[in-house]
Protein backbone atom coordinates (compact mmCIF):
# COMPACT_ATOMS: atom_id res chain seq x y z
CA UNK A 1 0.00 0.00 0.00
CA UNK A 2 1.51 3.39 -0.93
CA UNK A 3 -0.92 6.27 0.59
CA UNK A 4 -4.52 5.16 0.93
CA UNK A 5 -5.23 8.87 1.65
CA UNK A 6 -3.60 9.93 -1.64
CA UNK A 7 -5.37 6.92 -3.26
CA UNK A 8 -8.62 7.85 -1.75
CA UNK A 9 -8.86 11.02 -3.32
CA UNK A 10 -7.33 10.27 -6.36
CA UNK A 11 -10.33 8.14 -6.98
CA UNK A 12 -13.12 10.60 -5.34
CA UNK A 13 -11.35 13.19 -7.89
CA UNK A 14 -11.89 10.43 -10.77
CA UNK A 15 -15.05 9.88 -10.16
CA UNK A 16 -17.20 13.51 -9.41
CA UNK A 17 -14.39 14.90 -12.07
CA UNK A 18 -15.41 18.58 -10.44
CA UNK A 19 -12.20 20.09 -12.31
CA UNK A 20 -10.82 17.62 -15.04
CA UNK A 21 -7.86 20.10 -15.23
CA UNK A 22 -6.80 19.87 -11.88
CA UNK A 23 -4.88 16.74 -11.18
CA UNK A 24 -4.40 15.82 -7.32
CA UNK A 25 -0.68 14.67 -6.93
CA UNK A 26 1.27 13.28 -3.27
CA UNK A 27 4.00 15.28 -2.63
CA UNK A 28 6.99 15.94 -0.52
CA UNK A 29 7.83 18.94 1.01
CA UNK A 30 10.97 19.86 3.14
CA UNK A 31 12.32 23.17 3.37
CA UNK A 32 16.49 23.95 3.58
CA UNK A 33 17.92 27.62 5.00
CA UNK A 34 20.95 28.46 3.69
CA UNK A 35 23.05 29.36 6.67
CA UNK A 36 24.96 27.22 9.60
CA UNK A 37 22.97 26.47 12.70
CA UNK A 38 22.90 23.98 15.10
CA UNK A 39 18.64 23.54 15.18
CA UNK A 40 17.79 25.70 17.44
CA UNK A 41 18.24 29.08 15.28
CA UNK A 42 16.52 30.24 12.30
CA UNK A 43 17.78 33.58 11.47
CA UNK A 44 19.26 32.67 7.70
CA UNK A 45 18.26 35.31 5.28
CA UNK A 46 17.29 32.73 2.42
CA UNK A 47 16.02 29.15 2.32
CA UNK A 48 14.52 27.03 -0.77
CA UNK A 49 12.04 24.47 -0.43
CA UNK A 50 11.40 21.30 -2.90
CA UNK A 51 8.23 19.47 -3.70
CA UNK A 52 8.67 15.94 -5.25
CA UNK A 53 6.17 13.49 -6.57
CA UNK A 54 5.50 10.89 -4.41
CA UNK A 55 6.15 7.71 -6.83
CA UNK A 56 8.67 9.72 -9.45
CA UNK A 57 11.11 11.54 -6.84
CA UNK A 58 11.28 14.30 -9.19
CA UNK A 59 11.35 17.62 -8.20
CA UNK A 60 7.88 19.25 -9.38
CA UNK A 61 8.27 22.65 -8.37
CA UNK A 62 11.06 24.89 -5.82
CA UNK A 63 10.64 28.33 -4.65
CA UNK A 64 13.65 30.12 -3.27
CA UNK A 65 13.11 32.81 -0.57
CA UNK A 66 15.24 35.77 0.38
CA UNK A 67 14.77 38.88 2.53
CA UNK A 68 16.96 41.00 1.01
CA UNK A 69 18.59 42.11 -2.40
CA UNK A 70 22.08 43.58 -2.78
CA UNK A 71 21.06 45.91 -5.18
CA UNK A 72 18.05 47.69 -3.58
CA UNK A 73 19.82 47.49 -0.43
CA UNK A 74 23.06 49.86 -2.09
CA UNK A 75 20.32 52.11 -3.39
CA UNK A 76 18.81 52.89 -0.16
CA UNK A 77 21.92 53.22 1.39
CA UNK A 78 23.33 56.17 -1.08
CA UNK A 79 18.56 57.01 -1.10
CA UNK A 80 18.22 56.55 -4.52
CA UNK A 81 16.09 54.72 -6.82
CA UNK A 82 17.07 51.26 -7.61
CA UNK A 83 18.14 50.43 -11.38
CA UNK A 84 15.16 47.87 -12.95
CA UNK A 85 16.45 44.37 -12.01
CA UNK A 86 15.25 40.88 -10.74
CA UNK A 87 14.92 41.63 -7.04
CA UNK A 88 15.07 38.04 -5.31
CA UNK A 89 14.36 39.36 -2.17
CA UNK A 90 10.34 37.87 -2.00
CA UNK A 91 9.83 37.79 1.75
CA UNK A 92 9.43 39.44 5.13
CA UNK A 93 9.41 38.33 8.38
CA UNK A 94 11.34 35.53 10.24
CA UNK A 95 13.34 32.75 8.77
CA UNK A 96 11.22 30.03 10.42
CA UNK A 97 7.84 31.47 8.40
CA UNK A 98 9.67 30.91 5.31
CA UNK A 99 8.81 27.04 5.31
CA UNK A 100 5.14 27.79 5.30
CA UNK A 101 5.48 30.84 2.94
CA UNK A 102 7.08 28.55 0.77
CA UNK A 103 4.53 25.87 0.10
CA UNK A 104 1.69 28.14 0.36
CA UNK A 105 3.35 30.05 -2.85
CA UNK A 106 4.14 26.30 -4.51
CA UNK A 107 0.18 25.69 -3.88
CA UNK A 108 -1.01 28.66 -5.75
CA UNK A 109 1.36 28.23 -8.47
CA UNK A 110 0.34 24.62 -8.82
CA UNK A 111 -2.66 25.58 -9.23
CA UNK A 112 -3.03 28.55 -11.09
CA UNK A 113 -0.34 27.56 -13.44
CA UNK A 114 0.78 24.75 -13.46
CA UNK A 115 -2.48 22.60 -13.66
CA UNK A 116 -2.10 20.48 -10.58
CA UNK A 117 -2.74 20.32 -6.90
CA UNK A 118 -1.55 19.16 -4.05
CA UNK A 119 -3.84 17.06 -2.27
CA UNK A 120 -1.58 14.99 -0.05
CA UNK A 121 1.52 16.93 1.45
CA UNK A 122 3.88 14.37 3.06
CA UNK A 123 6.08 16.93 5.47
CA UNK A 124 7.77 17.19 9.29
CA UNK A 125 5.20 17.96 12.05
CA UNK A 126 4.85 21.08 11.46
CA UNK A 127 1.24 22.60 13.14
CA UNK A 128 1.85 26.55 11.44
CA UNK A 129 1.84 25.18 7.78
CA UNK A 130 -1.50 22.46 8.69
CA UNK A 131 -3.20 25.71 10.10
CA UNK A 132 -2.26 28.12 7.52
CA UNK A 133 -2.98 25.91 4.79
CA UNK A 134 -6.57 25.77 5.54
CA UNK A 135 -9.89 27.89 4.36
CA UNK A 136 -10.46 30.84 6.77
CA UNK A 137 -13.36 29.96 9.15
CA UNK A 138 -14.83 33.29 8.61
CA UNK A 139 -14.63 33.41 4.24
CA UNK A 140 -16.73 30.33 4.89
CA UNK A 141 -19.23 32.05 6.80
CA UNK A 142 -19.37 34.83 4.37
CA UNK A 143 -19.53 32.50 1.24
CA UNK A 144 -22.58 30.08 2.88
CA UNK A 145 -20.57 27.27 3.35
CA UNK A 146 -20.35 27.22 7.46
CA UNK A 147 -22.34 28.63 10.02
CA UNK A 148 -21.52 30.57 13.07
CA UNK A 149 -21.84 27.61 15.36
CA UNK A 150 -20.15 25.40 13.54
CA UNK A 151 -16.65 27.35 14.57
CA UNK A 152 -14.01 24.76 15.75
CA UNK A 153 -13.34 25.00 19.52
CA UNK A 154 -10.96 23.94 22.01
CA UNK A 155 -10.37 21.33 24.62
CA UNK A 156 -11.57 24.50 26.89
CA UNK A 157 -13.88 25.25 24.85
CA UNK A 158 -12.57 28.31 23.38
CA UNK A 159 -12.98 29.36 19.14
CA UNK A 160 -9.68 28.29 17.49
CA UNK A 161 -7.63 31.03 16.23
CA UNK A 162 -8.70 31.77 12.30
CA UNK A 163 -5.20 31.24 10.90
CA UNK A 164 -6.26 29.81 7.04
CA UNK A 165 -5.01 31.47 4.20
CA UNK A 166 -5.78 29.21 1.16
CA UNK A 167 -8.31 30.26 -1.04
CA UNK A 168 -11.98 28.18 -1.65
CA UNK A 169 -11.13 27.49 -4.89
CA UNK A 170 -8.00 25.23 -3.91
CA UNK A 171 -9.01 22.22 -1.94
CA UNK A 172 -7.69 22.06 1.11
CA UNK A 173 -4.62 19.30 1.27
CA UNK A 174 -4.04 16.34 3.53
CA UNK A 175 -1.13 16.03 5.58
CA UNK A 176 0.96 12.85 6.48
CA UNK A 177 4.38 12.63 8.75
CA UNK A 178 7.19 11.72 7.75
CA UNK A 179 8.71 8.99 9.53
CA UNK A 180 11.77 10.07 9.91
CA UNK A 181 10.42 13.56 11.70
CA UNK A 182 7.76 11.73 13.44
CA UNK A 183 10.70 9.52 15.38
CA UNK A 184 12.85 12.59 16.35
CA UNK A 185 9.55 14.59 17.53
CA UNK A 186 9.24 11.32 19.64
CA UNK A 187 12.63 10.99 20.77
CA UNK A 188 12.75 14.83 21.56
CA UNK A 189 9.44 14.28 23.71
CA UNK A 190 11.23 11.02 25.59
CA UNK A 191 14.69 12.94 26.08
CA UNK A 192 12.51 15.69 27.64
CA UNK A 193 12.00 13.59 31.01
CA UNK A 194 15.56 12.28 30.88
CA UNK A 195 17.08 16.23 31.28
CA UNK A 196 15.35 16.42 34.45
CA UNK A 197 16.22 16.23 37.64
CA UNK A 198 16.41 12.53 39.24
CA UNK A 199 13.88 14.27 42.15
CA UNK A 200 11.42 14.82 39.23
CA UNK A 201 11.52 12.19 36.72
CA UNK A 202 13.11 8.43 36.71
CA UNK A 203 13.68 8.16 33.14
CA UNK A 204 16.92 7.71 31.86
CA UNK A 205 18.52 8.55 28.50
CA UNK A 206 19.43 4.65 28.18
CA UNK A 207 15.37 4.48 28.29
CA UNK A 208 14.98 7.42 26.08
CA UNK A 209 17.23 5.69 22.89
CA UNK A 210 15.41 2.42 23.81
CA UNK A 211 11.69 3.88 23.34
CA UNK A 212 12.98 6.31 20.32
CA UNK A 213 14.08 3.07 18.46
CA UNK A 214 11.38 0.50 19.41
CA UNK A 215 8.94 3.07 17.77
CA UNK A 216 11.16 3.33 15.21
CA UNK A 217 10.60 -0.40 14.82
CA UNK A 218 7.09 -0.38 14.96
CA UNK A 219 6.46 2.06 12.55
CA UNK A 220 8.22 0.18 9.87
CA UNK A 221 6.37 -2.78 11.03
CA UNK A 222 2.75 -1.36 10.63
CA UNK A 223 3.22 1.71 7.73
CA UNK A 224 2.05 -0.91 4.82
CA UNK A 225 -1.13 -1.45 7.08
CA UNK A 226 -4.63 -0.28 6.19
CA UNK A 227 -5.69 2.14 9.29
CA UNK A 228 -9.47 0.84 8.27
CA UNK A 229 -9.34 -3.09 8.14
CA UNK A 230 -6.31 -3.67 10.08
CA UNK A 231 -7.87 -1.24 12.82
CA UNK A 232 -7.60 -3.61 16.29
CA UNK A 233 -3.75 -5.06 14.78
CA UNK A 234 -1.98 -1.88 14.85
CA UNK A 235 -3.65 0.10 18.37
CA UNK A 236 -2.72 -3.16 19.55
CA UNK A 237 0.93 -2.88 17.95
CA UNK A 238 1.38 0.89 18.96
CA UNK A 239 1.13 0.04 22.58
CA UNK A 240 3.91 -2.58 22.27
CA UNK A 241 7.30 0.12 22.70
CA UNK A 242 6.10 0.76 26.03
CA UNK A 243 4.71 -2.38 27.52
CA UNK A 244 7.60 -4.29 25.74
CA UNK A 245 10.18 -2.68 28.23
CA UNK A 246 7.96 -3.66 31.02
CA UNK A 247 7.99 -6.66 30.46
CA UNK A 248 4.21 -6.63 29.04
CA UNK A 249 4.73 -9.18 25.87
CA UNK A 250 0.91 -8.72 24.89
CA UNK A 251 1.60 -6.61 22.25
CA UNK A 252 4.57 -7.85 21.00
CA UNK A 253 5.23 -10.44 17.58
CA UNK A 254 7.10 -13.75 17.93
CA UNK A 255 8.99 -12.11 15.17
CA UNK A 256 11.07 -9.71 17.13
CA UNK A 257 10.42 -10.89 20.96
CA UNK A 258 12.89 -12.80 22.18
CA UNK A 259 11.17 -13.37 25.39
CA UNK A 260 7.77 -14.19 23.82
CA UNK A 261 9.68 -16.62 21.39
CA UNK A 262 11.13 -17.71 24.32
CA UNK A 263 8.16 -18.63 25.95
CA UNK A 264 6.26 -20.14 22.62
CA UNK A 265 9.54 -22.51 23.01
CA UNK A 266 9.40 -23.09 26.63
CA UNK A 267 13.07 -21.65 27.30
CA UNK A 268 14.48 -19.27 29.96
CA UNK A 269 14.96 -15.54 28.77
CA UNK A 270 17.99 -13.72 30.07
CA UNK A 271 17.87 -10.00 29.49
CA UNK A 272 21.28 -8.25 28.36
CA UNK A 273 22.38 -6.25 31.59
CA UNK A 274 22.45 -3.07 29.24
CA UNK A 275 18.87 -3.36 28.62
CA UNK A 276 16.91 -4.32 31.39
CA UNK A 277 12.95 -4.99 31.98
CA UNK A 278 11.31 -3.05 34.51
CA UNK A 279 8.48 -3.50 36.81
CA UNK A 280 5.08 -1.53 36.83
CA UNK A 281 4.55 -1.47 40.57
CA UNK A 282 8.31 -0.99 41.12
CA UNK A 283 8.89 1.88 38.47
CA UNK A 284 4.94 2.82 38.46
CA UNK A 285 6.12 6.55 38.50
CA UNK A 286 8.64 6.14 34.90
CA UNK A 287 5.86 3.71 33.23
CA UNK A 288 3.46 7.05 33.99
CA UNK A 289 5.65 9.55 32.31
CA UNK A 290 6.56 7.95 29.60
CA UNK A 291 2.84 7.08 29.11
CA UNK A 292 2.24 10.76 29.15
CA UNK A 293 4.77 11.61 26.68
CA UNK A 294 3.74 9.17 23.85
CA UNK A 295 0.47 9.49 24.60
CA UNK A 296 -0.56 11.90 21.74
CA UNK A 297 1.25 10.14 19.22
CA UNK A 298 -0.69 6.77 20.03
CA UNK A 299 -4.44 8.68 18.78
CA UNK A 300 -5.82 7.44 15.58
CA UNK A 301 -5.36 10.80 13.85
CA UNK A 302 -1.39 10.82 14.57
CA UNK A 303 -1.14 7.12 14.21
CA UNK A 304 -3.11 7.05 10.78
CA UNK A 305 -0.80 10.04 9.55
CA UNK A 306 2.44 6.86 9.43
CA UNK A 307 0.76 4.61 7.65
CA UNK A 308 2.64 5.39 4.67
CA UNK A 309 5.37 4.62 2.41
CA UNK A 310 6.44 7.90 0.95
CA UNK A 311 9.64 9.83 3.04
CA UNK A 312 11.41 13.03 2.63
CA UNK A 313 14.99 11.76 2.59
CA UNK A 314 15.03 12.44 -0.84
CA UNK A 315 14.35 16.68 -0.29
CA UNK A 316 17.09 16.33 2.57
CA UNK A 317 19.27 14.79 0.54
CA UNK A 318 18.66 17.41 -2.33
CA UNK A 319 19.49 20.35 0.90
CA UNK A 320 22.62 18.36 0.82
CA UNK A 321 23.80 18.53 -2.87
CA UNK A 322 22.64 22.93 -2.44
CA UNK A 323 25.25 23.55 0.55
CA UNK A 324 27.63 22.02 -2.63
CA UNK A 325 26.86 24.84 -4.89
CA UNK A 326 25.69 27.43 -2.52
CA UNK A 327 28.09 26.75 0.74
CA UNK A 328 26.86 28.39 3.89
CA UNK A 329 29.68 30.18 4.73
CA UNK A 330 28.93 31.93 1.64
CA UNK A 331 25.90 34.76 1.18
CA UNK A 332 23.96 34.16 -2.11
CA UNK A 333 20.58 35.20 -1.00
CA UNK A 334 20.93 38.86 -2.20
CA UNK A 335 21.30 38.17 -5.70
CA UNK A 336 19.39 35.95 -8.21
CA UNK A 337 22.57 33.38 -8.05
CA UNK A 338 20.96 31.45 -5.31
CA UNK A 339 17.90 30.43 -7.47
CA UNK A 340 20.12 29.83 -10.81
CA UNK A 341 22.49 27.23 -8.20
CA UNK A 342 19.41 25.58 -7.27
CA UNK A 343 17.87 25.52 -10.00
CA UNK A 344 21.38 23.45 -11.37
CA UNK A 345 20.52 20.75 -8.36
CA UNK A 346 17.28 20.05 -10.00
CA UNK A 347 18.14 19.84 -13.37
CA UNK A 348 20.89 17.33 -12.04
CA UNK A 349 18.51 15.75 -9.84
CA UNK A 350 15.57 14.68 -12.11
CA UNK A 351 17.88 14.72 -15.94
CA UNK A 352 21.11 12.79 -14.82
CA UNK A 353 24.80 14.36 -14.43
CA UNK A 354 25.79 14.31 -18.04
CA UNK A 355 22.40 14.51 -19.41
CA UNK A 356 21.60 18.17 -17.64
CA UNK A 357 24.82 19.38 -18.72
CA UNK A 358 24.36 18.21 -22.09
CA UNK A 359 21.41 20.09 -22.56
CA UNK A 360 22.63 23.05 -20.61
CA UNK A 361 25.66 23.20 -23.66
CA UNK A 362 23.07 22.88 -26.24
CA UNK A 363 20.84 25.41 -25.14
CA UNK A 364 23.67 28.32 -24.78
CA UNK A 365 25.22 27.44 -28.36
CA UNK A 366 28.35 26.05 -27.23
CA UNK A 367 30.10 23.36 -29.31
CA UNK A 368 31.03 20.37 -27.50
CA UNK A 369 34.38 18.38 -28.07
CA UNK A 370 34.29 14.53 -27.62
CA UNK A 371 36.64 15.38 -24.58
CA UNK A 372 33.60 16.87 -22.63
CA UNK A 373 31.18 14.05 -23.52
CA UNK A 374 33.65 11.42 -22.56
CA UNK A 375 34.22 13.76 -19.12
CA UNK A 376 30.17 13.95 -18.13
CA UNK A 377 29.49 10.19 -18.88
CA UNK A 378 33.17 9.19 -16.51
CA UNK A 379 31.65 11.42 -13.65
CA UNK A 380 27.90 10.39 -14.16
CA UNK A 381 29.46 6.85 -13.74
CA UNK A 382 31.28 7.54 -10.42
CA UNK A 383 28.40 9.38 -9.39
CA UNK A 384 25.86 6.47 -9.96
CA UNK A 385 27.94 4.58 -6.83
CA UNK A 386 31.20 5.91 -6.10
CA UNK A 387 31.48 3.35 -2.52
CA UNK A 388 31.50 0.42 -4.47
CA UNK A 389 33.85 1.53 -7.59
CA UNK A 390 36.50 1.67 -4.91
CA UNK A 391 35.53 -1.08 -1.84
CA UNK A 392 38.00 -2.36 -0.30
CA UNK A 393 37.84 -6.18 -2.24
CA UNK A 394 38.61 -4.44 -5.49
CA UNK A 395 35.93 -5.85 -6.77
CA UNK A 396 33.88 -4.74 -9.80
CA UNK A 397 30.93 -2.42 -9.73
CA UNK A 398 27.82 -4.77 -10.46
CA UNK A 399 26.53 -3.02 -13.62
CA UNK A 400 30.16 -2.43 -15.11
CA UNK A 401 31.20 -5.55 -17.01
CA UNK A 402 34.69 -7.23 -17.59
CA UNK A 403 35.67 -4.41 -20.49
CA UNK A 404 34.73 -1.49 -18.30
CA UNK A 405 31.11 -0.84 -19.93
CA UNK A 406 27.91 -0.30 -18.18
CA UNK A 407 25.79 -3.45 -18.16
CA UNK A 408 22.09 -3.87 -19.08
CA UNK A 409 21.19 -2.51 -15.21
CA UNK A 410 20.69 0.93 -15.06
CA UNK A 411 19.26 3.28 -12.10
CA UNK A 412 16.82 5.91 -12.66
CA UNK A 413 19.28 8.30 -12.54
CA UNK A 414 21.77 6.71 -15.04
CA UNK A 415 19.61 7.26 -18.06
CA UNK A 416 22.48 9.63 -19.08
CA UNK A 417 24.62 6.77 -20.10
CA UNK A 418 22.27 4.96 -22.89
CA UNK A 419 22.95 8.12 -25.40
Amino acid sequence: MLATVGEEIYKEWKEKRNNPKQVPLTVAYDMGWNKRSSGHRYDSVSGHGFILGGLTQKVLHHKCMSKQCTKCFAAKEIKETPIPHECPQNHEGSSKSMEVEGIFRIIQESFYDHRYQLAVIVSDDDSTMKSNLKHSFQQKIDNGLMSIGDWPTTEKGNKKSDNGRLPLSINEPKFLADFNHRVKVIGKCVYALASMAKRDSEVTKVMAERVKTNWGLMLKQIRHLDFKKNYEKIKNKVRAPIEHMFNNHDHCDHAWCLPLKARKENKNFEPVENNPYYEKKKNFKMYQQLCSAVERFQEDENVRECLHMFNTQINESLNMCVSRYVPKFKHFGGTMVLDSRVRCVIGVHNLGYANYYLALLDTLGCVKEIDVNNRLISNSILKIDHAKLNNKKGDRHPNINANGNMGAKLGPRDSCLKR
